[in-house]
Formats: C-alpha cells, sequence, structure tokens
C-alpha cells in the first residue's frame, strides 16, 4: 500500500493559468512559494530561510470560479498528491515533481470566507477523477 499525499502553505507567486484539454476539462496551474523561519545561533533571531517552490495542477468542474479567488499574493493552504513528470527535449532527460491539488483552503479568514461558496453558487467537487 502506498501513502502520498501532501499539504503545503504558502502564497501564489503569480496569477494562475488555465488550459483546456482536448477532452473539454480545464486544468488551473499555479506555483505557491513558502518560506520556513529559522533562528540563527549566532544571533539568536529569527530570519527568513530559503523558499521552496511548489508547481500545482487543480483541476475543479467550475475553473472559473477559482480563478476568481485566486491570485498572485493569495494565501492558501493545499491537500493534494505527489506525483512526476518525465519528458525529453535535444536527447536530455528531464523530470519535476508537481502536486495535483484536491483542495484548497485560505489562510486568512476573510479571504477564507470569499472562498466558501454561497448558497446559490456551485460548490466545487473534490471528487473529480484526475486524468493522467
Amino acid at each position: 500500500m502506498s501513502i502520498n499525499s501532501v499539504q503545503v502553505e504558502g502564497n501564489l507567486v503569480a496569477e494562475p493559468e488555465t488550459k483546456a484539454t482536448g477532452t473539454g476539462r480545464t486544468v488551473v496551474k499555479f506555483t505557491i512559494a513558502e518560506n520556513v523561519r529559522v533562528k540563527d545561533s549566532a544571533t539568536n533571531e529569527w530570519k527568513d530561510g530559503t523558499p521552496n517552490f511548489y508547481d500545482c495542477e487543480f483541476w475543479p468542474n467550475d475553473p472559473q470560479y477559482w480563478l476568481k479567488r485566486l491570485g498572485k499574493g493569495v494565501g492558501v493552504v493545499i491537500f493534494g498528491r505527489l506525483t512526476q513528470d518525465k519528458w525529453e527535449k535535444d536527447g536530455q532527460k528531464y523530470s519535476r515533481i508537481k502536486i495535483i491539488v484536491e483542495k484548497i483552503i485560505s489562510k486568512w479568514l476573510p479571504e477564507l470566507q470569499a472562498i466558501a461558496p454561497k448558497a446559490e453558487e456551485k460548490a466545487p467537487d473534490f471528487t473529480d477523477d484526475i486524468p493522467f
């Protein structure tokens, strides 16, 4: 049995991008950055550590709903799973790890209220099958 689960808190580094597939599905792609604070043992002060950047793919039923709520600088907590892309270009092999996002919530309460669907809006369905 394999457990593949990830949770990351960070901020979007740019506006999300969308891409339509041949089957009519739309993927929302974005990158988030997270930064862990570390204590400098010499000065005993807390400082920002090295930021980490995570490429993310989200396959919601209603991408426009999410595009209205996600943007550069928005703080989020994402839940999902890791996957690896592999490709070859000019004889060179490449790979990268990305997060397939299954759920998004906000880090701050006012944004959380904005992201929570209103009664008249269709709530996003997180049970979609992720195409491979």
